[in-house]
């Protein structure tokens, strides 16, 4: 058997003063021995960045993005009566009244196809705009067009 003598040439230094700075981050699943982890205050762990709680301490989800009065059309008798519609980051519940006391109909935003402005083919009203979903569509008037736009 022959040995093998060692190589005379140097090794490359791989240590982290010689890796370029975008090696020397974290990756993710990795430990980072630089620094001590920090203690979870009070036994619970910092989620703020997962938490669904906003800084007033009310839900996101529960945000009101818009809300007014529009008029929506009835699925039987095609007559238009008015509601109050709030537009929430997942939802559009209409209300009969403002106060926002009885629900009327709720619309989850995952389920909308698509939304378009509409023409009325009689002429008569003007500001039209549907929201298509799989179950049903939805026709609303706005105030003005600015408004529909916004809806």
């Amino acid at each position: 058997m022959t040995a093998i003598a060692p190589s005379s040439q140097q090794k490359p230094d791989f240590s982290e003063e010689r890796l370029l700075p975008q090696a020397r981050r974290q990756l993710p699943g990795s430990i980072n021995t630089s620094k001590p982890a920090a203690e979870p205050r009070s036994g619970h762990l910092n989620l703020d960045t997962f938490s669904p709680v906003n800084q007033n301490g009310s839900f996101e989800f529960d945000r009101v993005l818009k809300s007014g009065e529009l008029y929506k059309r009835t699925r039987k008798t095609k007559q238009w009566k008015k509601f109050y519609l709030v537009l929430r980051p997942n939802l559009l519940s209409a209300y009969k009244s403002p106060s926002e006391e009885r629900l009327h109909k709720q619309i989850s935003l995952s389920d909308l196809n698509a939304v378009a402005h509409l023409k009325d083919r009689k002429g008569r009203r003007e500001n039209l705009f549907c929201l298509y979903t799989p179950a049903r569509n939805y026709h609303f008037q706005a105030r003005d067009e600015k408004d529909a736009k916004a809806w």
